[in-house]
């Protein structure tokens, strides 16, 4: 099954992300991923992929169902917010703090403005552009995170890590 990611004509997602992620199976709910197209998330085991949308580039990361299941855990009963530290594909150590509202109904987790937005300004992240979060474990220093920027090119109908 072909899936295609808006705006890129007639580009196989799974076949793109299989390059970025390298292990030799295609990304497709054959092989155990799940494509959400209404919410612009691809699921595979520990890596959540997100398609950034203008908000999320221009002011705070609205923070996908299955990034918060992996993050929660971090959190105790009484604390709204954690820093969080990661690596992005290219080895370069960021922080982000992740916080969820206090008040309202709508209680969605977000990636503060200070350091998601350095990272969407460094590395140049626009609508459209995917972002990837893995978790990895770690039995000295527990859960680590990876935060990968993906930008598609065009040219040569691919993904690549920024």
């Amino acid at each position: 099954m072909m899936m295609k990611l808006p705006g890129t004509g007639n580009v196989d997602i799974g076949r793109c992300l299989n390059r970025v992620l390298g292990n030799g199976l295609p990304v497709s709910p054959v092989h155990g991923g799940d494509f959400l197209p209404e919410a612009g998330q691809f699921v595979r085991g520990s890596n959540v992929f997100k398609g950034l949308k203008k908000s999320d580039v221009g002011s705070r990361l609205s923070v996908p169902k299955e990034w918060w299941d992996m993050i929660r855990p971090l959190l105790s009963d009484d604390c709204h917010e954690i820093e969080l530290p990661a690596v992005d594909g290219v080895g370069m150590y960021w922080e982000f703090r992740c916080a969820i509202r206090q008040k309202g109904q709508y209680r969605k987790p977000v990636f503060q403005s200070d350091g998601w937005l350095q990272f969407v300004n460094y590395k140049g992240l626009g609508a459209g552009d995917f972002v990837i979060l893995e978790t990895f474990e770690n039995q000295f220093r527990g859960t680590r995170f990876m935060l990968r920027a993906l930008k598609y090119d065009a040219a040569r109908h691919f993904w690549f890590d920024v």
